[in-house]
Parts: structure tokens; sequence; C-alpha cells
């Protein structure tokens, strides 16, 4: 079936008033003016510049007809899954011009916060930290430690290298920091000729990891001598540098009586203290040159700690979506002596390397070794000195084992095996602190809490390329109204094309309807109910474009009639039943003067039910006939201009939930919650989806306000989304970037949908492209 697309056809409205324009456009595709004018609602704007943007947004809508969507489907999956290759030759960013060199430079432009006090922290690299890190999936814990060592040292300069056997390329994560550090992404092909690639082959997997780092950690050092940079950490994502506390304490070998105590919430913290210690010090083992500062390594054991001593000190702003728990720096506590990698207690140290006091001459001494990367100058017994003997700590993490074996390298199976030992490293449980923790609140007050959310998006969980996305289906519910001409195109835009790489199925219950009468916010028209059925051909094509199977699509009517027989003597109740108490009507919302007793609006709150409950019974019908369950579940409106993309993944534009841990609700037309949708984990979408009716007399007679009833919103957000958090455990969140426009009869829209100033407005609706 071929799709077509009309303009976009506009309604403003105010829900919570009886005040209604309606703009709608002719069959040629212009913008023409009803006469019906319900009401003076105040606008933001003028009427003339609305219908300026409104013609601007026809124009858009119909760029994205029939073959275009093909085209957009194309270049949007093909942009969107490079492949490893591609990706590690890089410098960090989104656009890339060849330099001279031969190499990619990358310029970003991500969201800015207000860069006032991050830009006194900027400075060249001679002043501030640089870093060289190999990474093999370690997204998980990079997110933090980018984050933590941008703040706490300062880190402005990082070269990273991934292992070629990583299923995951960092990129997505250091593409975060464009705009804030220089970074490059190396891969074999940066340290190794083509010879030396033909013969590593031929080595076993242990050595070549140990060649490769000291081969990276030699041109890294190298690289950022000549590029000017001075201090340069050699740690791993897996180790954090602080301050060892007992510089001010008077007992201890490292006092620093004329210093007084920094602490880690303040910006550049290390950096700080490094300019304010004498190097000639003989008790910081600066060694020779003063180009080589040991760092012991501090050993923190997977016993986990209580929610009450994680969640201490965390700031506000983070949650639901980013959790205490998700930190290393947070959730780690418990230390120990480490019996299997330390030499009598010790583990071997980690070093601060000063890359611009080695002399010319010496360069030829750099070995690689992440424990000694310059020889003569790292001196081997200052690689085994304890947490007393250094100015500077690295706290070592263990993590949970899902977090400790990601990497399915040559030591895969002696970490799985050697990691119940690790965890309680002889059970010495009482020797823990939390000096880590204080990063975060300065990291934030620094960036501000949107820029931090952006940047520690998905902090803490673990991704593979090969991951298996829980299985999903996505289900579409009610009266298909204006569905061929202005719902359809912008559910293949921003429904269909953002989830096809999940694969989902997609189960469809309309109503055969052709045509509706003028209602509250509806003038009435014709419907084209049957053009839903264009989902399969149109799922097939976007599924072929995304190199994925074809979805299974299941697509199930129900006229009006067939509605009324189960239904009809139920909303008869429901509109006639009264309160034995009060001599009240017990089920209509006759407190909320929106409701009229003569309308339809308890007709389509149980259409609505009876449609959600039938989608997701089409489901589960399906899903058990095959033997398998789904684990992710999404329910959308047939009758919806979707404005921006919706993946049923994202709890907001930053964050993604592949652990499948949230459900997510839109964040507009809140009255006191937005009933309109909802995707998430299939246990709380069930009651969602399939729980409306039998918990609705239990809801009524427990509630303290009478008079509202089975008011929809009021039901859904004190009845519903409380039996899902309380017996699911499962949080619900409200996306702020999500925006739709519900679709009426003949062609028309309500455009105030997304930004009524009573319900809650969409993040940037007023800037947004909206098609």
């Amino acid at each position: 079936m071929k799709i077509h697309v009309a303009a976009l056809l506009v309604t403003f409205i105010s829900v919570r008033t009886n005040a209604a324009s309606f703009v709608g456009v002719d069959n040629k595709g212009s913008l023409k003016q009803s006469n019906e004018d319900l009401g003076g609602l105040q606008q933001t704007r003028s009427r003339e510049a609305k219908l300026k943007d409104f013609e601007d947004i026809v124009e858009k809508a119909k760029q994205i007809a029939s073959n275009e969507v093909v085209n957009a489907a194309k270049k949007d999956l093909n942009g969107g899954s490079s492949k490893e290759s591609n990706l590690q030759k890089m410098r960090v960013g989104e656009t890339k011009t060849k330099t001279a060199t031969g190499k990619f430079e990358v310029k970003t432009s991500p969201v800015s916060p207000d860069l006032n006090k991050i830009e006194e922290e900027n400075a060249s690299l001679s002043e501030t930290f640089a870093s060289c890190i190999l990474v093999m999936d370690d997204n998980h814990r990079l997110i933090e430690w980018l984050a933590y060592h941008y703040h706490t040292m300062p880190l402005r300069r990082l070269i990273v290298m991934t292992d070629p056997r990583s299923k995951t390329s960092p990129l997505s994560v250091l593409n975060r920091w464009g705009k804030y550090m220089k970074i490059d992404l190396w891969s074999d092909d940066d340290i190794f000729t083509k010879e030396e690639l033909k013969t590593r082959s031929d080595v076993d997997m242990i050595k070549i990891h140990r060649s490769r780092q000291r081969a990276f950690n030699i041109k890294c050092l190298t690289t950022l001598r000549d590029e000017g940079a001075k201090w340069t950490l050699m740690t791993d994502v897996d180790e954090y540098l602080r301050i060892n506390p007992t510089a001010w304490d008077s007992s201890a070998r490292l006092y620093q009586k004329n210093i007084a105590p920094i602490q880690l919430n303040e910006p550049g913290s290390v950096l700080k203290m490094l300019n304010k210690v004498d190097l000639n010090d003989k008790r910081l083992h600066a060694q020779e040159w003063k180009a080589c500062l040991p760092v012991s390594r501090f050993q923190l054991s997977g016993t986990e700690s209580t929610d009450e001593e994680v969640n201490n000190k965390f700031p506000e702003g983070f949650a639901p979506t980013i959790l205490a728990k998700d930190f290393d720096t947070f959730r780690w506590r418990y230390s120990g002596v480490d019996t299997i990698t330390a030499v009598d207690g010790v583990l071997p140290g980690k070093t601060l390397v000063d890359v611009s006091s080695i002399p010319e001459s010496e360069m030829w001494r750099l070995i690689g070794d992440p424990h000694r990367p310059i020889e003569k100058l790292c001196t081997v017994g200052n690689t085994w000195l304890n947490t007393t003997n250094s100015m500077f700590i690295a706290d070592h993490i263990l993590g949970t084992l899902e977090s400790f074996a990601a990497r399915d390298d040559s030591r895969f199976i002696d970490r799985v095996v050697s990691w119940e030992r690790r965890k309680t490293l002889d059970g010495l449980k009482n020797l823990h602190h939390d000096e880590l923790r204080l990063w975060l609140s300065g990291f934030a007050e620094t960036m501000g809490i949107g820029e931090s959310r952006r940047l520690l998006a998905n902090v803490g969980q673990l991704q593979t390329q090969t991951r298996h996305h829980p299985r999903c289906s996505i289900n579409f519910f009610g009266l298909p109204r204006s569905f061929e001409t202005m719902a359809l195109p912008s559910i293949v835009k921003n429904i269909l094309l953002p989830n096809a790489r999940y694969n989902c199925d997609i189960v469809v219950h309309y109503y055969i309807i052709q045509f509706e009468g003028a209602g509250r916010f509806n003038r009435g028209g014709e419907i084209d109910a049957d053009a839903v059925h264009a989902l399969k051909e149109v799922s097939k094509v976007i599924a072929a474009n995304a190199v994925k199977s074809p979805p299974t699509v299941i697509i199930k009517g129900e006229t009006k009639k067939e509605f009324e027989k189960k239904y009809g003597d139920l909303i008869n109740g429901f509109k006639t039943i009264k309160d034995d108490n009060t001599g009240e009507l017990k089920y209509f919302p006759w407190k909320d003067k929106s409701y009229n007793e003569k309308g339809k609006q308890i007709d389509n709150i149980i259409m609505q039910w009876n449609s959600i409950q039938s989608a997701w019974e089409m489901m589960e019908e399906y899903s058990k006939m095959h033997g398998f369950e789904y684990e992710r579940v999404a329910f959308l409106r047939t009758d919806a201009f979707y404005a921006l993309p919706i993946d049923i993944f994202q709890v907001d534009k930053d964050t993604f939930d592949y652990n499948n841990r949230y459900a997510v609700i839109p964040a507009f037309a809140r009255y006191p919650v937005n009933d309109r949708m909802m995707y998430g984990p299939y246990k709380a979408v069930k009651i969602w989806a399939t729980e409306r009716f039998q918990r609705i007399e239990h809801y009524i007679d427990s509630c303290e306000t009478k008079g509202f009833g089975m008011h929809q919103e009021r039901y859904i957000g004190n009845g519903i989304l409380p039996a899902i958090r309380e017996e699911t455990g499962y949080e619900i969140v409200e996306n702020v970037d999500i925006c739709f426009y519900r679709t009426r009869a003949a062609d028309t829209v309500l455009i105030n949908d997304c930004s009524d100033p009573t319900g809650g407005a969409v993040r940037g609706i007023e800037e947004i492209d909206q098609v």
C-alpha cells in the first residue's frame, strides 16, 4: 500500500477548558482556518506565528511520503550500524576531516552546560592531566571513570585503544566528551606494522595482550610528550586515583603540615596537590628527573554494603534513572588483602608520569610496563609500595561477577573461577572507606545536573555489541483516526524506524468504525480504519533495510456492535450506579466538570481499556503458541501523530534501559499523570494493560476523595502506577522527550498536547523539529 502524507492539520486545544480552535488543510495541502472557535484561550505566540510554523511543518511532512520513507530507513539504519573497524582509528566526535598525518580529526558540539566554571579549569596540556587507557568491553565502567577523572585530576587529554576482540566500541561514550577533552581512539593498526600484525597471530593470547599493552603505552607516552603534555596517568578503567588522606594525619609518614586538606569534590584536586607537594621530598619517591611518581593500589572487594551506606552523600537530581548503586565509587567500600595478586599484602602499583621531564636521550628507556613504564626512571622497588608510602592511591574495583568477567579474553576463566575468593578478600569486611564518593557532588555542581546526567547516562550498565535485547512487542490500540494521512507516516518515521534494530513484533487492536460524530474535542468525520493493515507491508520494508527478518504483525478489528455486546451493560452501570453512602454517582467522575453525564466519556474510557487488553491478549496468545515470553512491551495509540522518535528502550534522550529496569510514560498531559501510552518490562506493563477492570472497584472504595470515580488519569496515577511499583518493584519514569499529538477524524490533531501549561510540556517543544 502506498503511504500518503497529508500536511499536518492542527488543533490548538486545552483539555481542561472548553476552549478550542481548529486549523485544517484543504485537499491541495494548503492551510485553512475553520470558522469554529470555541473560546479565547491565551496563547504564548500569535496565531499568525503559529500558522507560519505549521506551514513549515506541512512542507516537511510531505518529504517523508512513500519512497522517501524507505530512503530514510536506509540512511538511518546504515548510518547507525557502522562496523567496529570503522570506529577505531578516529578522533572522537561526529564530523570527520582528514589531517596532514592521515588521521581523522573529529569535531563535536554536544549539549553544553554553563561553561564559566569549566573554562576556568581548562588550560594548556601542561596544566592539566593526560591518560593512556586500553579498553575491552569496558563501557559500563568507562562512563564513570571519565567523569571522575575529568573532575578530580583534571583529565583533558586521552588516548584510548580498543582490544580487537572487543564486542563493543567506546566511541558512543567518548563522543559525549568531545567538547571537554581531546580524545583519540586507536586500534592495532596505529601501533603495529603490517608485518608485525601478521606474526602476532602465532603468539598465545596472554603474550599478545601484554605486547599490545606495552606497545600502546610506549606510543601513547611518546605522542603525549610530543604534544606538550605533562602529567600522565597510567591506570585501568577499574581504578580511581585519589589523594592519600594520611597527608593530613600528623601521626602518618606522609604528613603535609603546610598543605591545607584538599577534598575530592574540588575540581582538579589531584593536580592541586601535585602543585603543592615538594617532589624533592624523598617520602614521595619521585625518582630521577621527577618523571615517575608511584601510585599504590588499594583493593576494594565485592562485598556489598547496605542501601543506606551506598546512598550516603548521593546528590539529588540523578534518580531514578541513575542510582548510587550504579557507581563503583559509591557501591564498593570494603577492602582487604588480595591473596591472589598481592605479594605480602601489597598489590603492584601504577604510575603518574611527567612525560615533559623525560630527557630526549632517555626516551629509549620507555618499556610500556603499566606498573613501571620507564626503565631506570621508575624503579622496581617503588612498584611495591603499600598505601602508607605513596602520596596518591588508586582504588582498584572488583565489582560484581558480571562486571569482573565482562571481558571475554585470555583470563576470562580465571576471573570467573577466582571471583568468589577475591570478593571477600580474606574476609576483612571491617576495613572500608568512603573517600571516593565525594567527587560526584562536585562534578554535578560544576557541570550542572542536566549535563551530568547526559555524561553519566547508563553508568554501570553492562553492554555488549552482541547483546541479547529483551524480546519485544510494540502494541497499538484504539480508534485509528486519520491513520493513513497522519498517524501512519509518523509511526513509520518515529516508531518503526527507531526500533527496527530490536526486531519487535507488532500487535494492533482497532475498532472498525467508519464515521465518528462530533465530541468534546472532535468535530467528527470519516475514519479510514482499515488503513492499519498497511503496517504489515511497511514493517517488512523497514525490517529488510535493517537486515532483520520480518516481524510478526498481528492485526484484529472489532466492530462497535461487538464491543457493545461485551460491555454495554457494564457501561450503563458505570454511568448510573450510585454510592450507597453518599447517594452520588459512584463511578462517573461528577466532580470533574469536563465530564458530561450525557456525553460519551465513559464509553470512550471502556473502549480504550478493552482495546488495550485485547491487544495484550493477542500478544499473549501468540507467544504461548510459539513457546516464548516477551520481556519488553510497548503500548501506543493508533490515533496519534508522533512528533519525536520513541525508542522503547529509551528512558530519556541520553539514557537507554537495555537491562529492562524501568517502565516509561510521557511527561506531558499530567492530570495527574499521562495515561496515553507506556513501555517497559513485561510484568510492569501487564498491570497497566490488563488489570484496570479488576482493580477499579477496590480503587474507588479505598479513595478518600470521592466524586472522581473512574476518572482516567487519576485512576492510572493513584491506582495502577502505585500497584506496578509495589507489586513488581519496577520504577516508573516520565520521559520528557516524548511528544505526540492525538489525531482526530477529518485530519486534525490536538496541537497543544505536548505544551499545555497545565499538564506539562515536552523538553524544548518550542524549538524542536516536529516532523
